[in-house]
């Protein structure tokens, strides 16, 4: 087998946040894996950035936060929620998912906005990762429930967003474009027993 024939594997994968220091490499990445992808949502530039991390204001009453899955551990040593190392360059980025919260304590909501992960590293866990990874982050910001919107016809992204626990709530007759089609409104409870991801 050739390299090129090699199949992907997730081992080696890192999930973590995404940082406003790397914006230059992670706009560029993201975009083109979100313009690549059948079922994400194909923003801007422009839309992706407000989702970089920053330090938080004390007081704010919204945030927003991208998670990577990259596959470069040594470019990406930090995962979700551990210590976090200077990172000149983001190479290798093969999933994404967006998050915003709106934070009222214990009546916050949150919703996962955008979401994709390249087709050679599908069905290997990395999109539940990300998911995993985002949903601990709503929950650290008073998210009760989290929302999402995802294509009816995506069997395997509603199969996964159930095992994560959450379930259809509503349709949205012609949510989506480039096909048109029906979005299935979805949603989590994270209350104070349930557990994120």
């Amino acid at each position: 087998m050739t390299p090129k024939q090699v199949p992907a594997t997730a081992q080696g994968v890192v999930v973590r946040r995404a940082e406003m220091k790397e914006a230059e490499a992670v706009l560029k990445s993201v975009l083109n894996l979100a313009r690549a992808s059948a079922t994400a949502a194909h923003w801007s530039r422009a839309a992706f950035h407000p989702y970089l991390s920053t330090d938080e204001a004390g007081g704010a009453l919204q945030a927003k936060a991208m998670f990577l899955a990259c596959t470069d551990p040594a470019k990406c040593a930090t995962e979700a929620g551990g210590s976090h190392t200077p990172i000149a360059t983001v190479d290798g980025i093969v999933g994404f998912a967006a998050f915003s919260t709106i934070m009222t304590v214990g009546v916050g909501e949150s919703t996962l906005e955008n979401m994709a992960v390249a087709i050679p590293w599908q069905r290997q866990g990395i999109g539940c990762r990300l998911l995993k990874a985002g949903l601990h982050w709503c929950r650290a910001h008073a998210a009760g429930t989290v929302f999402l919107e995802v294509r009816a016809s995506n069997r395997a992204a509603v199969a996964l967003y159930e095992r994560a626990g959450f379930s259809a709530v509503g349709n949205r007759p012609g949510y989506y474009r480039d096909p048109a089609e029906d979005g299935l409104q979805m949603q989590k409870s994270l209350g104070r027993a349930a557990r994120a991801g």
